[in-house]
């Protein structure tokens, strides 16, 4: 049974469950037929299992969930959960929710909403007039969550009606570029300005596309396009993650792992790393070339993982031009090996 409810001027919406997971295994039923159905009424993507609903509004990328909370010590509840996605992330540490502490110095906007980030002058540049109309206009149908990365409705319970399902992404989807917009028009902050003077030649020795407002460059070498960004970890903390997707696939059952906890400034091929795969991958693939080059990866990254698709590398810290250029070529070497040995391979790799 669902319940509606209007409380002061918001929506809720909630999911009884009469105390059972028995209950909530029956409303379920034929959950992926249904879900499937949501999708089309949307104008959504559903794929397998259908969890995750996906589609495109003025240009943002926005999803519909559809999950379970299993921890709760009570009977598992179902949430469902709109949200429009914020690409490139805001990178400023943003929070935003219905309540009362934001400091703008908008009377209608401060009284309705919290809102904190790393600096809040920048966070005051952010919120300009036409950020908060957005906020103030969609308020009263239902509680938000703003993160770096997403604009969010979070709904107690399965919710299947199509019109409100369609409002909150249409409204979490408008929201979002006007967020987006925002961003654009300010000027870099201090780190940004010194990412893009010290990674600008990095990129363009290479030829790589270097997006400076996302603080985003891609490129192809060695049979894999290979992608560099700088994420927020936490409170003016950043780290540089840069991604080689394999243009073909290679072996499923191929994984490298770097451990965690080992000094990768002085630790050995098998120190630092767990390797999974056949015997036949892990001969064909690694080679003295692979093993010399992740070394000297992992002795700056604090994460390295290769899969059947990737390599992903992570780089913590203040991450400057030349420790960028040495891990974006050992990155390059490892793609190109891989792809070189893979291309020997026979087709049960594929």
């Amino acid at each position: 049974m669902i319940l509606l409810s209007v409380l002061t001027g918001t929506v809720t919406m909630s999911l009884l469950f009469c105390g059972s997971w028995a209950a909530c295994t029956k409303l379920s039923g034929h959950g992926a037929e249904r879900r499937r159905a949501i999708a089309e009424g949307l104008g959504l993507t559903a794929r397998s299992p259908f969890r995750r609903m996906r589609g495109v509004i003025h240009d943002v990328v926005v999803h519909v969930l559809m999950e379970v909370d299993t921890t709760r010590e009570s009977a598992p509840c179902e949430h469902t959960t709109c949200e429009a996605l914020l690409v490139p992330s805001l990178r400023m540490g943003v929070s935003i929710a219905h309540g009362q502490g934001a400091s703008t110095g908008d009377g209608a906007f401060d009284e309705r909403f919290d809102a904190t980030a790393d600096n809040q002058g920048d966070l005051r540049e952010l919120l300009n007039d036409r950020v908060r109309d957005a906020l103030l206009e969609t308020r009263r149908f239902a509680p938000i969550e703003i993160t770096d990365d997403a604009v969010r409705y979070r709904f107690n319970g399965r919710v299947q009606d199509l019109d409100v399902l369609q409002t909150a992404l249409d409204n979490a989807a408008t929201i979002a570029k006007t967020l987006l917009s925002a961003r654009r028009e300010m000027p870099p902050r201090t780190y940004e300005a010194r990412v893009i003077e010290e990674w600008s030649p990095v990129f363009h020795m290479r030829g790589y596309r270097f997006n400076t407002g996302a603080l985003r460059a891609e490129g192809h070498h060695g049979g894999a396009t290979i992608e560099t960004k700088l994420v927020r970890c936490e409170r003016e903390e950043f780290k540089a993650v840069i991604t080689a997707r394999f243009d073909h696939p290679i072996d499923s059952w191929f994984t490298v792992r770097m451990r965690q906890g080992v000094d990768g400034r002085v630790a050995r091929f098998d120190e630092l790393f767990k390797v999974h795969g056949t015997h036949e991958a892990i001969t064909t693939l690694v080679t003295d070339d692979l093993r010399q080059n992740l070394v000297g990866l992992g002795s700056r990254a604090s994460k390295i993982v290769i899969s059947e698709r990737s390599i992903t590398a992570e780089l913590s810290g203040s991450v400057d031009e030349p420790t960028l250029d040495s891990a974006l070529s050992r990155v390059q070497n490892i793609a190109a090996v891989i792809a070189t040995r893979s291309g020997r391979r026979g087709s049960a790799y594929r």
